[in-house]
């Protein structure tokens, strides 16, 4: 089974102030729907990266629309998509076996590939980064099994600790960073490794504040993304796959709006499940996702990544 690199395995539009609420999305169109598991979806205006999982391994590739794809993580690591901007792609290099888990970034023309400075790279375990404007947000596990999620500014090179999470069972996950905002997830598993909470927050950067996304009936919202005017866009559903899954978009000063009701048999699933928001510069979004085929069991099948255009 794919396994998210959060921890060592051993246990658009300037919107007003209130907001506005997104109009109806167009429908969902096809992005890579092959026989393979591909998920964890970022992209640009010219470029698509995503993971695949291989049966032993995360790989992450990436490829011009249009273009072929190209393999980004090394043979013999792990890796986990981050962002994409312009022709630079951030991920998640890692090795369970070894230890090690760092944040790279690769030119997605040239081919060439950096370690990011040691202030984000240290003998800990770092993870799940995502990038914009010379700020990047990640998260980092302490020796306790405690977490950080931190922002860095490359520019002043200073960074601050934004949340935090106590204990092997409580996960903290960056979702997006797009100009001022910050998209997170925090969700909490039982001793069986079952999600019982997942809850999303937005993140001012400049205002130095968290917002939780209201979570009515307190159900799973897990997957999040922003935009550069803030909206905030996240599945919600059960706790077990395909019960009730969908894909709601929340505006600055709300309401929370349901773009997408997950059908016909692909549906989200607890925090295997990720979007990423692409601002198009003509006041529409491209939300992408990656919904799971859902098993007899209740388990989940392999990934395919969709998107839809907003509004």
């Amino acid at each position: 089974m794919r396994r998210r690199a959060t921890a060592i395995v051993t246990t658009a539009v300037v919107l007003g102030s209130m907001g506005t609420l997104p109009a109806t999305a167009a429908d969902p169109v096809k992005v890579l729907t092959t026989k393979a598991d591909e998920y964890n979806p970022a992209a640009s205006d010219t470029y698509l990266s995503w993971n695949v999982w291989n049966g032993s391994s995360n790989i992450v590739y990436a490829k011009a629309f249009g273009g072929s794809r190209m393999r980004v993580s090394p043979t013999g690591w792990h890796g986990w998509v981050g962002s994409i901007e312009d022709t630079s792609l951030t991920y998640q290099q890692y090795s369970q076996k070894k230890g090690v888990s760092d944040i790279y970034r690769v030119d997605l023309v040239t081919k060439k590939r950096s370690k990011l400075p040691a202030a984000i790279n240290t003998e800990r375990w770092e993870y799940g980064p995502s990038e914009s404007g010379g700020i990047i947000a990640f998260a980092r596990v302490l020796p306790t099994s405690d977490r950080k999620l931190i922002v860095y500014d490359m520019g002043s090179r200073t960074s601050r600790t934004i949340a935090t999470s106590s204990g092997v069972r409580v996960i903290l996950e960056v979702g997006q960073v797009s100009g001022n905002w910050l998209a997170y997830e925090r969700h909490v598993h039982d001793k069986d490794g079952r999600a019982i909470a997942c809850d999303v927050w937005r993140y001012d950067i400049a205002g130095g504040s968290s917002t939780k996304i209201p979570n009515p009936n307190d159900r799973c919202q897990y997957g999040p993304s922003v935009d550069p005017a803030g909206t905030v866009y996240f599945a919600r559903g059960g706790f077990t796959c395909g019960t009730n899954q969908s894909i709601q978009a929340y505006p600055v000063g709300g309401p929370v709006a349901t773009l997408i009701q997950l059908t016909d048999g692909r549906r989200g699933f607890s925090t295997y499940f990720s979007t990423y928001a692409v601002d198009n510069g003509d006041n529409t979004t491209d939300l992408y996702y990656d919904p799971s085929r859902c098993k007899a069991d209740g388990s989940y099948g392999s990934g395919d990544i969709f998107k839809v255009t907003t509004p």
